[in-house]
């Protein structure tokens, strides 16, 4: 087993248990959310309550949200919801998953037998074409199920 890097902030108890939110950790620390997908880089912070935050806890994703109770100081616990923002190489319809249609339309635009425009998200260095790396990561997108991030609390 590995220590979570960075470490951790001194005398800050997680205030919620790990969540696994589709390969990302989400967990409380003090009136703090933070993510970590096990590396150093992809560990920190995405979202402060405030100083007087009390128990972010309970993390249920739900569609394109993940849903949380917590305490911002003083208002008592209330719902909250943290946006997801997926990102799909090869979802050739935007609907958050990789078929095997998408997966024709790939195969088609990397022979020269179709238009990027038809499928955009393939082109993941944004060079105008698709190359075999970007096809298979495609089909892993199709096997394990698209990258899920989170953006910008609404």
């Amino acid at each position: 087993m590995m220590p979570v890097r960075p470490p951790l902030p001194a005398g800050l108890p997680l205030s919620s248990p790990l969540t696994n939110i589709n390969g990302l950790l989400l967990f409380a620390l003090g009136g703090e959310i933070w993510q970590s997908d096990g590396t150093e880089v992809g560990t920190g912070p995405i979202q402060d309550l405030g100083p007087l935050a009390v128990g972010p806890s309970s993390f249920k994703r739900a569609g394109g949200h993940v849903f949380f109770s917590a305490d911002a100081g003083g208002t008592g616990m209330e719902l909250w919801a943290l946006p997801l923002a997926t990102s799909c190489r090869g979802d050739c319809s935007g609907d958050g998953a990789v078929t095997i249609s998408d997966l024709i339309t790939a195969v088609n635009i990397a022979l020269g037998r179709g238009p990027l425009s038809a499928c955009q998200s393939l082109d993941a260095d944004n060079n105008g074409s698709v190359t075999v790396g970007e096809l298979v990561a495609a089909v892993n997108e199709a096997l394990h199920g698209c990258t899920v991030t989170f953006s910008q609390p609404e």
